[in-house]
């Protein structure tokens, strides 16, 4: 008996055709990403100075305030992360005690992928870290509690060891520094996410306190240019930018939409939205490092591009600066 032969519907058909085609353009994508990526691995690294010792370091780093994580295959995807940016001539990672298990997850890695020696590796902490909840004014062993950080990043010393409340500053910065000079720590300073600390940190960066500063630094949000960048380059501080971004409500990226990367871009090496912008930000004679937050190989892969090739010089900047005001409307 002969079977019947089954013929698809048009609709079917069509679905068919599409997916095969949406197939072959995400392979072309992921052919071309590749082979920009193997372009960008052959440009020079681009490195920048740390103003009190001359040190260099890569400019685009690792935020990681989201590697709060319990799952295996979440965890191990993260130290994926860790080992790409290392692989790639990066090394800024920085985490904080208020990241939940930030710390904790990072220590492990570090200890897996065995690459502790290639990381330069930065932690926050404040007075409400070491306090318990319900323990009202009690006081707290701040020392024992800054232990806990070297316990959970299993490692005996933190390159940076930064006060994230400017509030605490005051308290903690002498305790940071007598730590410093025991070799704990190799740079001491503050940092904020939040442009209305900046008048609290002013002192502490006009007294030359501190070794580096933290602020909330991107294209959309440049208000650190007014004072607090050109206080930084006139005192020697090393200055790394979070939120590169801009936050999840405000990303930069997502302003973008789907406008394309303006022809200029590959005058500075650049092939994406993200790795123009970090160029941006790494370009500044203030800035020393820039740390967007990435929990994908990809993205991580992606940002690294920002170390390579050619940076932007003043008129580039003013160019990138028009092209986002004109998309974003601002």
């Amino acid at each position: 008996m002969t079977r019947p032969v089954h013929k698809p519907s048009r609709r079917a058909a069509i679905k068919a055709g599409l997916a095969a085609g949406a197939g072959l353009a995400i392979s072309n994508r992921l052919e071309l990403f590749a082979e920009e990526v193997a372009r960008q691995q052959e440009l020079p690294l681009v490195t920048t100075v740390i103003p009190r010792t001359g040190e260099r370091i890569p400019p685009v780093g690792l935020g990681t305030n989201r590697y709060s994580v319990n799952a295996p295959a979440d965890i191990e995807n993260l130290c994926n992360v860790l080992k790409t940016l290392t692989d790639r001539d990066g090394s800024v990672v920085d985490t904080a005690r208020g990241y939940g298990r930030a710390e904790e997850v990072i220590g492990g890695c570090m200890t897996e992928n065995g690459n502790r020696d290639e990381i330069f590796l930065v932690t926050k902490y404040t007075e409400s870290n070491g306090r318990r909840r319900g323990s009202g004014g009690a006081p707290v062993d701040h020392m024992a509690q800054i232990e806990l950080a070297f316990e959970r990043l299993q490692t005996d010393m933190v390159d940076v060891m930064l006060v994230h409340e400017v509030g605490d500053a005051a308290n903690l910065l002498p305790m940071l520094q007598e730590l410093k000079a025991t070799g704990r720590f190799r740079y001491v300073g503050v940092s904020t996410s939040s442009d209305r600390d900046y008048r609290d940190m002013a002192p502490f960066l006009s007294r030359g306190e501190l070794d580096f500063l933290q602020v909330d630094y991107s294209i959309g949000n440049r208000s650190a240019e007014e004072r607090m960048l050109p206080l930084a380059l006139e005192q020697g501080t090393a200055v790394v930018c979070n939120l590169p971004f801009g936050g999840r409500r405000n990303s930069v990226l997502s302003e973008m939409g789907d406008a394309p990367l303006p022809g200029y871009a590959a005058e500075v090496d650049c092939t994406s939205w993200a790795q123009l912008y970090l160029k941006y930000l790494a370009s500044h004679p203030a800035v020393t490092a820039v740390i967007p937050g990435t929990t994908k190989v990809e993205h991580a892969i992606d940002n690294n591009g920002a170390t390579r090739g050619r940076m932007p010089d003043a008129a580039m900047r003013a160019r990138i600066e028009s092209t986002y005001a004109e998309i974003a409307g601002v």
